[in-house]
């Protein structure tokens, strides 16, 4: 028995559709055709780590903590990368209820540094680490295979020929896949994200853009094809009577740039900075970090809490002239501007950013925080997240509720399913049902 929870994360199920006669998909194709999909909401903010900690979670990011990779309320400038710790509700491979399940889990955000688990991890590091599985002699018992354990957090554009950056990608996909598809031969359950398709879209997004050709295959086809491959092989890993679920917690489409919150916030007297350096002690608001989509009020300089009236005070302000920001062109950057408490209530609400903001064109989102903008070249990238996400199910026994997936699902619906489909019970921290005919 292996069942397959496989995240293709990125894929535009738009583009994937409207591919599908073009490409050799033949694993998409018949599968979209003969299987139930149903449309994930993915807003207001699309971003990888909080969808994922939902997902597995059964709950929402006010109930797990999780806004982003990194700290979205620092308590100092430099915020610090999220940790496995940091996930405040417990993830189907953490709960009473399976722990004699044997779990295979590789490269799910915020899993790093591993922890003990009944069966196996391999994490997803933000930066360089030696010790990324559980257990820890996982790593090297899959090197004598000749199994690496990559992640993907090297595989920046810095200007380079494509085929230099695609040839680093397919090889780092290539491990995940070879590591999850090795894991999964001796596991009840594979969790597994397969990140080549949110690579190649960040930064290559422009080759399928309408009137536009190249003379080789679009590399977002490509990684879409690899992919088509991959859940192919996965599927031989299973038995009769064993589920797969595959989603993707994120779209994609085109950007037009990224927008500078910041320097607008300077332009309407609520920052100071000089040369891209704030002036933290003499600005009210600033942007969160990259993905959140927030804006935090700097309340220990402005010598309040956020109880205050004052706080309410400086929200409002702040929230009113988001609203009233304006692109050259006189288009709006915002098109809602939200209090935290109202997007994610729970009781970890106070660690999201102050307000929460949509923007009015999806393709030109927040920049978030400039050095880090700086080090991955979001300048370079012609792609960014959206907030139409997707999950279908192939199996023989269990079936989509279509009562329930009618309107788009969420991702905190994830774990309850996988639940269903395994037969336990959900913890009392889990908040949303299960997607499956009872």
């Amino acid at each position: 028995m292996t069942h397959i929870i496989a995240i293709t994360e990125g894929v535009s199920l738009d583009l994937l559709k409207a591919s599908i006669n073009n490409y050799d998909l033949p694993w998409w194709k018949k599968n979209i055709r003969e299987n139930v999909i149903v449309d994930m909401d993915c807003g207001p903010v699309p971003y990888e780590p909080s969808h994922l900690a939902s997902a597995f979670t059964g709950t929402t990011p006010g109930h797990h903590g999780c806004y982003s990779y990194w700290d979205a309320r620092p308590s100092n400038e430099t915020p610090s990368i999220l940790m496995n710790n940091d996930v405040r509700s417990p993830r189907i491979w953490e709960w009473d209820s399976t722990e004699k399940i044997d779990f295979a889990v590789v490269n799910i955000a915020l899993t790093h540094p591993p922890k003990k688990i009944h069966g196996s991890l391999i994490s997803y590091p933000m930066n360089q680490s030696l010790h990324v599985t559980y257990p820890r002699e996982l790593q090297l018992a899959l090197s004598k295979k000749e199994i690496r354990c990559a992640q993907d957090v090297s595989a920046f554009y810095q200007g380079e020929a494509r085929n230099e950056l695609s040839e680093k990608i397919f090889m780092i996909a290539e491990n995940q896949f070879n590591a999850a598809y090795e894991l999964g031969k001796s596991a009840d359950i594979l969790i597994v994200n397969l990140t080549i398709a949110d690579r190649f879209s960040h930064f290559f997004w422009d080759e399928v853009m309408p009137n536009q050709q190249t003379d080789y295959t679009p590399y977002i086809i490509q990684a879409y094809q690899f992919l088509d491959q991959a859940l192919q092989k996965l599927e031989g890993l299973q038995g009769a009577n064993d589920s797969m679920l595959v989603f993707s917690e994120i779209g994609f489409g085109p950007i037009k740039s990224f927008v500078s919150i910041d320097k607008l916030l300077q332009k309407n007297n609520l920052q100071q900075a000089d040369e891209n350096i704030i002036n933290y002690k003499h600005s009210i608001a600033c942007e969160s970090v990259q993905g959140s989509h927030g804006i935090n009020i700097l309340t220990e300089n402005l010598c309040c809490d956020r109880d205050s009236d004052q706080y309410d005070r400086y929200v409002s302000e702040t929230i009113s002239c988001l609203l009233n920001l304006k692109h050259e062109d006189l288009e709006p950057v915002v098109k809602n501007a939200w209090h935290a408490n109202d997007i994610y209530p729970g009781p970890y609400s106070q660690l999201a950013p102050d307000i929460i903001i949509e923007p009015f064109d999806k393709s030109r989102p927040p920049l978030g925080d400039f050095r880090w903008a700086n080090h991955v070249n979001r300048h370079l990238q012609t792609g960014w997240h959206r907030d139409e996400g997707f999950c279908f199910l192939k199996s023989t026994v269990e079936k989509f509720d279509s009562e329930k997936t009618q309107i788009p699902i969420k991702p905190e619906s994830i774990a309850p399913t996988i639940a269903a489909i395994l037969n336990i019970k959900t913890p009392d921290s889990v908040i949303a049902d299960s997607l499956l005919k009872e």
